[in-house]
């Protein structure tokens, strides 16, 4: 399996560089079979739709049908298919930014995985019953931080609504 890198795909799509589109072109249009899958990673996807926006001028409308490309052929491996794939439709309907929408969607994964019964804390987020924790947001914690507020956040600063709630 090889790892795709976001540049890679850039040149690929874009053609921007000769000599480096028909590098591209021959590792992408070259895989095939398991030995020689590529791999494109959430990042490599966040950072493919971030450059095709702002460096190209690309919409969500142009960048659709270009993500749904990969997502359906063999030769591409992803982390979590089902995640990107509702990514995508959140995406498409304009729920937000394309890392929005995977990081919305695989939270929402790891709460519907979870045994533990999840509850709003203060801020918004969602809190593990068992151990007080927010385990999906790193910046939230129980310890309260020199300059925090009660929830462990900077003073002044709130989550509002979960982002859970925006899909």
């Amino acid at each position: 399996m090889t790892g795709l890198d976001t540049n890679v795909l850039v040149r690929y799509l874009t053609l921007d560089d000769p000599g480096q589109a028909r590098k591209a072109t021959a590792v992408i249009e070259g895989a095939g079979g398991k030995e020689s899958c590529l791999h494109v990673s959430d990042i490599a996807l966040c950072e493919l739709v971030w450059v095709l926006e702002t460096a190209y001028g690309y919409g969500r409308e142009e960048l659709t049908p270009v993500l749904e490309r990969p997502l359906r052929t063999k030769q591409f491996s992803f982390g979590d298919k089902d995640v990107l794939w509702q990514a995508l439709a959140d995406y498409q309907r304009g729920k937000g930014d394309f890392p929005d929408c995977i990081l919305g969607r695989g939270a929402r994964g790891w709460l519907a995985a979870s045994t533990r019964s999840p509850s709003t804390g203060p801020c918004g987020t969602a809190i593990c019953s068992a151990c007080s924790e927010a385990h999906w947001a790193p910046a939230v914690t129980s310890r309260a931080r020199p300059g925090a507020g009660q929830s462990g956040q900077p003073a002044g600063r709130s989550h509002g609504p979960a982002l859970l709630a925006q899909f």
